[in-house]
């Protein structure tokens, strides 16, 4: 557990070192579960280096995980098509987005369908996310260079896909009552 505040260690993540993917996870679902429900805007050619032809078991149970929980949701984009995304994905309440200009119309859809104000995480984020609008993590995947949207950083795609697997877990976990 770190002694340093969000807000400082969100500031050295960007700038120096790259952020540990489970303390990650657990301060997104902290304050997602805080704010009462969490969307994920999901890189698929970052995350996953759009080449992947099988998704990997720990993505797709992760993926499957936040998608059925009732207070988050999933959208991934790509830079193909949304159709193709689909049938290679297969995870039944994400959202696919392709190369069309639909992405912020769609997260801003999904935020007024949020119950309440959802933390919203830009995994993957890069210059293509730039107009999503209020953002609360964008997460880069390697050291950003100089994009605007990156909070925080992760060393490669494996940590990137540690974080979405650690994120699952941690939103699905109940919240500890005091």
């Amino acid at each position: 557990m770190s002694i340093v505040p969000s807000e400082a260690r969100a500031e050295t993540s960007r700038e120096s070192e790259p952020a540990e993917p489970g303390e990650l996870a657990e301060e997104i679902a902290r304050e997602g579960q805080s704010q009462g429900s969490l969307l994920i805007v999901l890189d698929y050619e970052a995350i996953l280096g759009g080449s992947a032809l099988d998704v990997p078991l720990l993505v797709r149970g992760a993926l499957v995980a936040l998608a059925t929980a009732s207070d988050a949701c999933v959208v991934i984009v790509s830079a193909g098509e949304a159709s193709h995304l689909e049938t290679r994905i297969k995870v039944p309440g994400v959202v696919y987005v392709g190369a069309s200009p639909n992405l912020e119309r769609i997260v801003a859809q999904r935020r007024s369908e949020a119950r309440e104000h959802p933390i919203v995480v830009l995994l993957g984020a890069g210059e293509s996310f730039a107009k999503v609008g209020k953002v609360r993590y964008a997460v880069h995947v390697g050291r950003p260079r100089g994009e605007p949207a990156a909070s925080h950083w992760v060393f490669d795609r494996a940590s990137a896909v540690e974080l979405l697997a650690r994120l699952a877990f941690a939103w699905s976990a109940p919240t500890p009552t005091p």
